[in-house]
């Protein structure tokens, strides 16, 4: 499941990365921003009974008076468990001066049955929200996942996938919906992109 997540944020930061609305941010602005929307994000997590963990290791991610090219990323991690096979993943992340999120839902399911069935989208969609550049809504994923795996097959499926879909959510691929389905039943949705990147 870990290596699922990986792939799929990995894959929506990359085009955050090359799209037409990124605005220049240093690594201390970063800094000010994450907190600021983790602090927001603690609040929605919270209103529905759920606590969120920072598990960011900050001595590899962040060395406060680098600001050069040695030290190019800077980046906050999160964890909200939502029952003992779900949990949501909340990443962002300044490399190269640029802002980037990925917000994950990630779940072991017992049959295909429940493909797409229980993701949160409500929760989700606040969480998303609180830090990306481009509000995308309830109605944008339930389309999403209710469409056919061939409108939205931009990329091959891996051995190990059972099904695959990507959708960019504008013209410059700033922002992107990932959903995955591993052959073993593990479950990843995810939505990424450019963050609101404030600047001060």
């Amino acid at each position: 499941m870990k290596k699922t997540i990986c792939l799929l944020g990995a894959i929506i930061m990359l085009l955050s990365l090359f799209g037409c609305n990124v605005k220049s941010i240093s690594k201390n602005q970063s800094k000010q921003n994450f907190e600021f929307y983790a602090e927001q994000l603690k609040i929605i997590t919270e209103n529905y009974n759920y606590s969120m963990n920072d598990i960011t290791d900050s001595y590899e991610h962040w060395i406060e008076s680098n600001e050069d090219e040695k030290d190019p990323s800077y980046t906050k991690d999160y964890i909200i468990t939502i029952d003992e096979v779900s949990e949501i993943s909340v990443f962002m992340q300044n490399s190269s001066k640029r802002e980037s999120y990925t917000v994950t839902w990630s779940s072991s399911l017992n049959d295909e049955s429940e493909m797409g069935q229980k993701i949160p989208l409500q929760l989700l969609t606040e969480l998303v929200n609180t830090i990306s550049g481009k509000e995308v809504t309830i109605d944008e994923c339930k389309e999403f996942l209710d469409a056919p795996e061939k409108k939205y097959s931009l990329y091959e499926k891996s051995e190990d996938e059972l099904l695959r879909k990507h959708k960019n959510l504008n013209f410059g691929e700033d922002w992107g919906i990932d959903y995955i389905v591993t052959k073993d039943l593990n479950e990843s949705f995810g939505i990424g992109g450019l963050t609101k990147q404030i600047k001060k």
